[in-house]
């Protein structure tokens, strides 16, 4: 079964004052293959035995004209063998933000780990194993940075069993 995973990402204050860059892929350009390196604010890891094609689409989105589309070929041992991860974003310690993601499965369902961290992979908070379908909905959470913490990063994990094989 194929998915097509597709979200944009909101990233602020409790007071909606978004603070990531191109959370919603509208800087980019629709590639091909998975030439994803001019994507301003996003980096696409792939680790271990963990193989996927990132790429922007422009032919379904949840708003806007832009999104991220995910082929996921193989799945590695962790969940962050497969990412994609908005950074860097600058945080203030103490601060409470609320991470917002659009998403949906073509067909079928698929599974994502939603988290925000800080560049050492300390983890400020997380939507765990969140299971998508076909109708878009906003996935939300809160976090709050530590004690001397300024950057921050929002890796979204899609190594996870009942993947593979998927368009996420």
């Amino acid at each position: 079964m194929l998915i097509a995973f597709l979200f944009t990402v909101t990233f602020g204050t409790l007071e909606a004052k978004v603070i990531n860059p191109d959370g919603g892929f509208e800087a980019a350009a629709v590639t091909v293959g998975d030439d994803t390196s001019g994507v301003e604010g996003w980096s696409f890891q792939q680790a271990s035995a963990g193989l996927a094609n990132f790429v922007i689409v422009d032919d379904t989105v949840y708003e806007g004209n832009l999104a991220l589309k995910i082929t996921i070929n193989s799945l590695g041992s962790n969940a962050w063998d497969i990412q994609a991860v908005n950074e860097p974003l600058s945080v203030y310690p103490g601060v409470t933000y609320t991470v917002s993601v659009w998403a949906r499965t073509e067909t079928g369902t698929a599974s994502a780990n939603f988290t925000a961290g800080a560049p050492d992979y300390t983890e400020y908070g997380r939507l765990s194993v969140t299971n998508l379908d076909s109708v878009w909905r906003k996935y939300t959470f809160n976090f709050t940075v530590s004690a001397g913490q300024s950057q921050g990063r929002i890796p979204i994990h899609f190594s996870i069993s009942g993947n593979e094989g998927k368009i996420i």
